[in-house]
């Protein structure tokens, strides 16, 4: 029992130590970079894409705060939206998020702080604007403004369609749809009653 016990621990042990021994060293760095932000929050985290080989994420810049996109192979980031002067009192961390993937990695979503954004404590109409991305060229095609506050949970129905939350108390929901002209609009869904 004892020998079993010891060669199932060696195995393990063996198996990890193998696997980390592969891993490219740029991922450390860029886990290290992404995870370590000091204006993290939960809904903050990197954003992997659904075949695991794109990150974004939220980083310091030269001039500010960014969004980056990163290769996981490579390890290769490159800018995609740059606030140099942040407005909104909470900091970046108010506004500048990162969302999850469209379910077939084709768009990607980021927010940023919008034309409302103003030097308060509290949320704001137009505070927030919502980029949405081509995922294989991480072309911006559509810039929404959210009605009020910070967007605070953002959801994909289909690949053309996705569901937001904002205000101040996380009662705004928004339904963006992409149109067959290739259109992305947005409409008010009626509030939840729980």
């Amino acid at each position: 029992g004892a020998w079993i016990a010891i060669f199932v621990a060696l195995l393990v042990g063996g198996q990890t130590l193998w696997k980390f021994a592969r891993r490219p060293a740029h991922l450390d760095a860029l886990a290290e970079e992404s995870g370590n932000l000091n204006f993290m929050l939960e809904n903050e985290r990197p954003q992997a894409s659904h075949d695991g080989t794109r990150l974004l994420f939220c980083d310091s810049s030269e001039k500010g705060v960014g969004v980056f996109v990163c290769d996981v192979a490579t390890g290769r980031k490159k800018m995609l939206f740059e606030e140099r002067e942040v407005h909104f009192g909470m900091g970046p961390h108010g506004v500048l998020t990162p969302f999850p993937w469209s379910p077939d990695d084709h768009w990607f979503v980021y927010a940023h702080q919008g034309p409302g954004a103003l030097n308060e404590e509290t949320a704001l109409p137009e505070e927030t604007a919502l980029t949405i991305c081509r995922g294989d060229t991480d072309e911006a095609v559509a810039s929404l403004v959210a009605p009020f506050g910070r967007v605070v949970a953002l959801d994909w129905l289909t690949t053309n369609a996705f569901v937001y939350v904002d205000g101040t108390e996380a009662h705004d929901f928004m339904l963006v749809q992409r149109s067959d002209g290739g259109d992305w609009r947005q409409t008010r869904l009626d509030t939840p009653a729980i």
